[in-house]
């Protein structure tokens, strides 16, 4: 269960895990410039420090926005870590962080989900270019550049600078669970639309007031395309005054469902996309999907025990959006999350390069949780979004659930450990986990209100 001081609130930062053969032909793909082009020139690395007053100082005294930020954040531990070898650590179990390695062992690489997913469907120019994906986090990464190069190097990735910003101030301490968030967050958006522009927006700590503020500065100075948040709030009963935040109609706001069978905000705000988790096998040889289920923890046999698993349920304050209407099935009139899915269990989960705080030296490790899919479908609204003949806004949530059906791959099988995974919509695993090449086809024939309706 996930463990919370009653010193903290319980605002969950939705948290972090290859066996990988990749073929030559994945390498050739992404070595070949054609299938990057067009490609961003090297960007000089950005660092705001200025304190734009998005949020008042008096509103930090809100109950609401005054809480801290806890990280159920989950990651495997591997061969380096002895005993703790093939099970499943948290830092909201206080769990020490695992042990990098010098040489990967495990943990999907990106040539294996551009496949499993659908993205070298897409055609070669689609890599995101001309637009920016903003990631939300606290205390950030001060290695973020150098893990991103050792990264992008390894896999052979076009090279990209991150630009940063922070907007509340710059941070006076630091976080190492935060810190490995920041690198999953940018090195994977940046895999999956290897074109688009990387910004990490950094709170100064882990005040709800502070993420709100960042998400903010991405919006109204950074100009994002799409906005990022791994993280979320157990729901509280005036959360619809916040949704605010969100209802930039020209901006894409995607959070993780969350990693304990339950809702959470923003993921139940009508204006932002909610991704659910889970567990996603291939074939390490062609990466061709196995099997895909939903993420029940109860299944990980994992040192965290049960109560993990893909966000999922009614929202007690939101109420049904007019895209949810005809599709969820359900008449209850509250919002039902998650919206989509995206690969969450650890034990197939995501490599990652990651330094420390206050360290010179990094490794690999493996990360997931409903984390890792905020960044990955901004990637997908990115590189869907590079092609599309329109001018004006794009409502990915309202297109995702007009076009969703041949455009997401239904899951039916397994459970997030409350709700079971059936045909058509369901509250483990939404409408399903993405077939890009897909999706970026039904840009050219979408349509989107100019309001979300109720």
């Amino acid at each position: 269960m996930i463990k919370k001081s009653p010193l903290r609130s319980n605002v969950l930062l939705w948290g972090f895990a290859l066996s990988c053969v990749v073929s030559t032909q994945l390498f050739s793909q992404y070595n070949n410039p054609a299938f990057y082009l067009p490609v961003i020139p090297p960007l000089k690395v950005t660092t705001n420090n200025t304190q734009p007053d998005l949020i008042p100082s008096t509103l930090a005294l809100d109950p609401v926005l005054s809480k801290q930020v806890t990280l159920p954040l989950k990651w495997k531990y591997g061969w380096a870590d002895g005993q703790r070898a093939n099970t499943i650590g948290s830092a909201a179990a206080g769990d020490p962080l695992p042990k990098s390695t010098y040489y990967l062992s495990t943990g999907y690489s990106p040539q294996q989900i551009s496949i499993a997913y659908g993205f070298t469907n897409l055609p070669a120019g689609d890599t995101g270019a001309g637009k920016i994906i903003a990631v939300i986090e606290s205390y950030g990464n001060t290695n973020i550049q150098s893990d991103l190069n050792t990264f992008d190097a390894h896999y052979g990735i076009p090279a990209a600078t991150v630009h940063i910003a922070y907007p509340g101030g710059t941070p006076t301490s630091s976080d190492a669970s935060w810190a490995e968030e920041t690198s999953l967050d940018v090195e994977w958006a940046h895999a999956m639309a290897p074109g688009a522009t990387i910004w990490v927006i950094a709170a100064p700590d882990n005040t709800l007031a502070s993420l709100l503020t960042a998400v903010d500065y991405a919006v109204k100075t950074v100009k994002a395309s799409v906005v990022s948040m791994s993280w979320g709030l157990d729901e509280f009963s005036t959360e619809k005054s916040y949704d605010s935040h969100f209802t930039n109609q020209t901006v894409t706001f995607i959070a993780s469902a969350g990693d304990n069978q339950d809702t959470n905000w923003p993921s139940t705000s009508p204006y932002v996309l909610s991704v659910g988790g889970t567990t996603l096998t291939l074939d390490t040889n062609t990466s061709a999907i196995i099997s895909e289920t939903g993420w029940n923890g109860l299944n990980d046999l994992s040192i965290i025990g049960p109560g993990e698993g893909g966000g999922g349920g009614f929202s007690q304050y939101e109420k049904q959006p007019q895209y949810q209407n005809g599709y969820t099935g359900y008449t209850n009139n509250f919002k039902t999350i998650p919206d989509v899915s995206y690969n969450a269990d650890p034990y197939t989960g995501f490599a990652i390069y990651f330094t420390a705080p206050g360290s010179s030296t990094g490794g690999w490790v493996v990360t997931a949780g409903t984390s890792a899919g905020p960044p990955q479908w901004a990637a997908i609204v990115a590189v869907c979004n590079w092609s599309t003949p329109k001018a004006g806004k794009l409502n990915f949530i309202w297109d995702a659930y007009n076009f969703y059906f041949g455009a997401t791959t239904d899951i039916t099988v397994g459970s997030n450990g409350v709700y079971p995974a059936t045909a058509a919509y369901d509250l483990a695993t939404g409408m399903g986990s993405p077939q890009v090449g897909v999706f970026g086809q039904s840009w050219y024939i979408s349509y989107e209100p100019s309001t979300i309706y109720y």
